[in-house]
């Protein structure tokens, strides 16, 4: 099943989502595929695309909302488009896209099509859209999933500064490239899929303060931040589990159960706690038992 399946998808689940994403991009930055380096359709920067097309909206009130979003990327994203990290992202992290098992957890993602080299808070701003379309007040989405993201890949303050904008522009092109290619293919129905929601989503955005989503944003980024610099002050030597593992270890070295038998098997259900503990025991290990 994929999270679209999820009638309301829990915080957890969606914190665990942007956990996720998070891991996905660290994948990505050894990803190198050059043809990716685009002019893309649907890379959130492709404000060129919005411009052009803008006059296939028929509606003029509907024009104008969208001329509304791109001023506000305009004068928000252009002066720090410069501290927007770049990099290969999956660009289409969407809840139809993402896969659970049977306990509810994520498993996978699928439909690598939309990937693009673009801003690394781009990967968010797709998700995010996707997510919020038909909520009316959507802020405990965002939070949870954005929570996740921090804690494996902690954004830049421009980053998130840029993010509510992004969000915004990624609907922008969902009804801009929708019109346009319904005109190119009138019998896709499938081309106008989101096309409704987005718009309901824009509007009422049109209408609402980004600069207290932002201000919202800032002020989780800022926990995190704490968070994250309180976990640095834990080294190993204050890392009490660890010196509770290395001593439970020496006592059983000491005082074996089975004779000669000197196999350590430590179960975990996280490969970075896999690999933490290895690290440090192994060494422990061969310095006071010269055992490895």
């Amino acid at each position: 099943i994929f999270i679209k399946d999820m009638k309301n998808p829990s915080p957890r689940l969606l914190h665990e989502f942007g956990e996720f994403l998070g891991k996905l991009d660290i994948a990505f930055k050894e990803f190198d595929y050059p043809v990716l380096k685009r002019d893309w359709v649907w890379d959130i920067r492709n404000i060129a695309f919005l411009k052009k097309y803008l006059s296939y909206l028929k509606e003029q009130e509907d024009q104008a909302i969208v001329s509304h979003f791109i001023s506000n990327y305009e004068l928000n994203i252009n002066p720090i488009e410069k501290h927007l990290r770049r990099q290969y992202i999956h660009n289409d992290g969407n809840d139809h896209n993402v896969l659970l098992n049977n306990k509810g957890h994520i498993s996978g993602i699928i439909d690598f099509g939309d990937m693009a080299h673009t801003f690394l808070a781009c990967e968010l701003a797709v998700a995010i859209s996707y997510l919020i379309l038909e909520d009316e007040n959507p802020r405990e989405k965002i939070k949870a999933v954005v929570d996740g993201y921090q804690i494996i890949l902690p954004l830049l303050a421009e980053e998130m500064d840029s993010l509510m904008y992004l969000i915004c522009m990624r609907a922008c092109l969902t009804v801009v490239t929708a019109n346009y290619r319904k005109k190119l293919f009138p019998d896709n129905k499938y081309i106008s899929v989101t096309e409704p929601q987005s718009w309901n989503f824009l509007r009422n955005l049109a209408d609402m303060d980004l600069l207290s989503w932002e201000y919202d944003l800032k002020t989780d980024l800022k926990v995190v931040e704490f968070l994250l610099s309180e976990m640095h002050k834990i080294t190993p030597e204050h890392d009490f589990k660890l010196q509770d593992i290395k001593s439970h270890i020496d006592n059983k070295i000491k005082n074996p159960i089975n004779f000669n038998n000197k196999k350590i098997i430590v179960f975990t259900a996280f490969a970075d706690t896999a690999d933490y503990l290895y690290g440090h025991i192994s060494k422990h290990i061969q310095s006071a038992h010269q055992l490895h």
